[in-house]
Parts: C-alpha cells; sequence; structure tokens
C-alpha cells in the first residue's frame, strides 16, 4: 500500500490473496478532509486496480462474485470505495495494448475499474493514478478527469529523495491542482513521512490553496544589494515558522526598487549601505541602522 494517504498504524487487512485486495480503515483521522467528512463513523475500502481487473478477467464468474460481495456491503454501509492504478502493476492486457504503462494505459486501467462498479451500482468512488514520471501522471490525470467526474487523489509516486522529490512533486500536483483536477493529494517522498506532509503543505501554500500562514517575498541578489540579503531571509523566514496569520513579508536588497516591487507585502524591510527602510503596503515608513532591521520587522 505504498504511496496510500493511510495511517499505517490504522491499516487491518480484510482480504489478502492473489486476487483482491481490500483494506479496512479503522477511523478516519487518517483521510483527506473531503473522505473523513464522509467516512465519519464508517470505514473505507481500498483495491488495487491489477487485483481486481484480475478477479474480474481472470477469475470469471467466482471473482467478479466475490468483488460484488464486498461492493454490496459498502453500498449497503455507505463506504467509498478507491481505485488505485499503479504503473508498476499494470494489468497484462493492457500492457501489450500500449507496450509500456503510458498515461493512456493508466487511464483507460482506471476508467475500466471505475465501470466494473458503476456495473454493480457502486458510484462512491475515488481514483488514484500512480506513476513516478510527472509527465504520464499529469496525462493520465487529464484524461480521466475528461471522462469521470469523481475525486481523484493525485500525486507522483515513488518521486525519490527529498529534493528531487519535492520538485517532482510540484511540478505534477501543482499542474493538475493549477487547473482544477485533483481533490486531495499524496507526495511520496524517500525520507521521514513527517517531511512528506510538510512538503504537501508547502505545494498547497505556493499555490495559494493554503492561507493559513505567511507568505515571504525575498528578491534575489544583484550588484545593488548592500546587506547580507540570503542570510536576512532565512533568519525572516525561520521566525515566521510560528505565525498563523496569511500575511505577506518581503525582504528586499535595495532600497531603489524594493518598496515598489513588494508593494503588496503588507510589512518588509530594503537594505541600503549600513541602513534599511521599513515600509509597509508599499509605502516608506521608517529609515533605520541595519542591526535594527529585523527586530522592526
Amino acid at each position: 500500500m505504498g504511496g496510500s494517504f493511510l495511517d499505517r498504524g490504522s491499516i487491518y487487512q480484510l482480504y489478502s490473496n492473489a486476487i483482491m485486495l481490500a483494506v479496512l480503515i479503522i477511523g478516519s483521522t487518517a483521510l483527506p478532509l473531503h473522505l473523513a467528512k464522509a467516512a465519519r463513523g464508517r470505514k473505507l475500502i481500498l483495491f488495487s486496480s491489477d487485483q481486481v481487473y484480475s478477479a474480474l478477467e481472470e477469475d470469471g464468474p467466482y471473482g467478479e462474485d466475490r468483488v460484488k460481495a464486498v461492493v454490496d456491503i459498502c453500498k449497503e454501509k455507505k463506504i467509498p470505495i478507491r481505485i488505485g492504478v499503479n504503473g508498476g502493476s499494470l494489468e497484462k492486457s493492457l500492457l501489450e495494448k500500449y507496450g509500456s504503462p503510458t498515461a493512456e494505459a493508466l487511464a483507460e486501467s482506471a476508467l475500466t475499474q471505475a465501470d466494473q462498479l458503476e456495473k454493480m451500482g457502486f458510484y462512491d468512488t475515488v481514483i488514484s493514478i500512480k506513476s513516478s514520471k510527472v509527465d504520464t501522471m499529469v496525462k493520465a490525470y487529464e484524461l480521466t478527469a475528461a471522462c469521470c467526474d469523481y475525486p481523484l487523489h493525485v500525486g507522483v509516486t515513488e518521486a525519490g529523495t527529498e529534493r528531487m522529490g519535492l520538485l517532482k512533486s510540484a511540478a505534477g500536483i501543482g499542474s493538475l491542482l493549477l487547473h482544477g483536477i485533483g481533490d486531495t493529494i499524496r507526495v511520496s517522498l524517500t525520507a521521514d513521512p513527517v517531511k512528506e506532509v510538510a512538503a504537501g503543505r508547502d505545494i498547497l501554500h505556493a499555490l495559494g490553496l493554503r492561507q493559513d500562514r505567511p507568505r515571504l517575498v525575498s528578491c534575489p541578489t544583484c550588484g545593488r544589494t548592500a546587506i547580507d540579503l540570503i542570510g536576512i531571509a532565512a533568519e525572516v523566514e525561520r521566525r515566521l515558522e510560528t505565525v498563523n496569520k496569511p500575511i505577506t513579508v518581503a525582504v528586499m536588497g535595495c532600497i531603489v526598487n524594493g518598496p515598489g516591487e513588494a508593494r503588496e507585502a503588507d510589512i518588509g524591510i530594503a537594505g541600503g549601505d549600513g541602513c534599511g527602510m521599513l515600509f509597509e503596503k508599499g509605502k516608506q515608513v521608517e529609515k533605520l541602522p541595519y542591526e535594527q532591521l529585523l527586530p522592526a520587522l
């Protein structure tokens, strides 16, 4: 279940064999908000697409009956089902058709599973498509979103180590969310899982979809920079970690263009030669010695 949004400690195996896997979640604290609200006081069932497909395609009526038995229970108890499609475990028939786990193959797999559930009268479905290739992941979700209205759980799987994994996740997840595709997200890093959560929040914050903390605006260094811009910006960022207000703070390197370039900031500083300017909403407030800039801010 790597890359799922589940708390490992909350996972219990309901069925496990070569044909089908269903996971039973106790409680809803680990679920994204829209699922947590839907599943409060209930349970959540998850199917792996290749396993369900095998049950439906290779195991005949018996396999379909097993899937339907679980679907009927989910329908009765109003339990959502998540379809998970992974490029590393795609159905053999689709690999033969497309030659590799292409975006088209991933999308077809997801839509096929959704169609099977619909034939059983089940529509409370969430779709998750996973690929370690950003372009493949994005296109697969675009194709899927164009064909259905099911909630989509988006993310780049096996994205890599912390730095590159964050970059790939930001590119893939950000591209989709900015185009209105995606209901929940998953960041997959070869790092401490806590950093995955932090990375997801950072991505949403950068996109303007979370506004529960400050936004820092700072310019690059140039020939006019007369202060330790890099050091000051880093320190301001550190101090803002404990602030929960959706304000914009600017740290600019020169007093010539700084206030104007950061006119939308709620508050900021612009450095000069041994001094600097404190400004609010683009307007100069007070000229201060260099050592007083940070305390004033």
